[in-house]
């Protein structure tokens, strides 16, 4: 579905002329004047558009029909600094009535795209196999309009990789079972304390995709997923031993038509540790422009610290001697190189 190159595009949703932000210490004051919704991002794109606002969470039957004409249906929906914000436990689920509003937009309309303002991971089982396209936007801030105009016009390539892990439910998630969690005992004392006063890692080492094989879960879209207009093929690895360490050296070309960006992993796997450890963890990163048909070389340095881990009776990092293979990919789940590092 993207990018839409022209035609008319219909914007709805409860984000779709506001600037979302998050509430608390998420909170974002625009320069006055400033502002770019998506609605006025979409606007700005020039005449090979005709960008229409629908307002409201319901389609009027006159609503209904312009949606279900329209080369394009983009809803903004998702959280904004009332139902997210900081010491308070959000609903996985989007807020009440966005989901209806985005089937009755897909239903009319098999060219509706998705745009979710959001912190975190969201619900959005009850749309995903039903519409065009779906863009994580995040908080954009006070101009983050012109940045999603850019991205589904075509104008920019897409090359964000998600910080997380995307698990596709709630109960999927190891961490659930404390979501929410208020200790009734403090509460019960002060109910205008703070009623989240710590918080359980009950994953251990295994939080988020370190926990993937840990607990036998297969994400929605694992760490360090996202998609581009353009493709990318992965060659020539090689591991070059320094005084400190060692260099991933690999290529990466870009098989696509237009110009992105590629944000390529380095994850470390030790073979034989000595103590429970996840089985690889991201230990670098960089992430390179790449021109249609260029090939690009990334270096990307590893101190013996990265293969270290913490021994806490020691009280002191320590690094295993062995092999270690090093993972090179386009996420936690696209492995595209294999490279071996032996530590003596």
């Amino acid at each position: 579905m993207l990018p839409v190159k022209k035609g008319r595009i219909v914007v709805l949703g409860p984000n779709a002329d506001i600037v979302a932000y998050g509430g608390g210490s998420g909170r974002m004051d625009p320069i006055p004047g400033r502002n770019v919704t998506p609605y006025a991002g979409l606007k700005a794109l020039g005449k090979k558009y005709d960008v229409m606002l629908i307002s409201g969470s319901k389609l009027s039957p006159e609503e209904q029909k312009t949606v279900a004409k329209a080369d394009a249906v983009v809803v903004v929906a998702g959280f904004n600094h009332d139902t997210e914000r900081e010491n308070h436990d959000r609903t996985y689920a989007l807020p009440a009535g966005q989901n209806e509003l985005i089937a009755a937009a897909a239903a009319l309309n098999g060219k509706t795209i998705v745009v979710i303002n959001s912190g975190g991971e969201v619900d959005i089982t009850p749309f995903k196999d039903d519409v065009a396209a779906i863009i994580m936007a995040w908080y954009g801030g006070q101009e983050g309009g012109k940045a999603l105009a850019d991205i589904i016009s075509g104008k920019v390539s897409p090359s964000g990789k998600l910080p997380f892990t995307f698990w596709g439910s709630e109960e999927k998630n190891p961490a659930s079972p404390y979501y929410h969690e208020i200790d009734p005992e403090i509460h019960k004392l002060s109910p205008s304390r703070d009623p989240f006063p710590h918080a359980i890692y009950s994953e251990g080492l295994f939080v988020g995709y370190r926990g993937v094989e840990k607990f036998g879960i297969e994400p929605m879209f694992p760490f360090g997923y996202g998609l581009s207009y353009s493709g990318f093929e992965y060659s020539d690895g090689e591991v070059v031993p320094t005084a400190d360490g060692c260099e991933i050296v690999f290529k990466v070309k870009n098989t696509g038509k237009v110009a992105a960006k590629e944000s390529a992993q380095v994850y470390v796997a030790p073979q034989a540790p000595s103590v429970m450890r996840p089985a690889f963890e991201l230990k670098g990163f960089d992430k390179k422009c790449i021109a249609r048909g260029e090939t690009v070389e990334y270096r990307i340095p590893l101190s013996y610290s990265d293969f270290s881990y913490y021994d806490a009776e020691a009280h002191s990092w320590k690094v295993d001697a062995g092999e270690y293979k090093i993972l090179v990919g386009s996420s936690s789940e696209d492995i595209r190189l294999t490279l071996n590092f032996l530590v003596r």
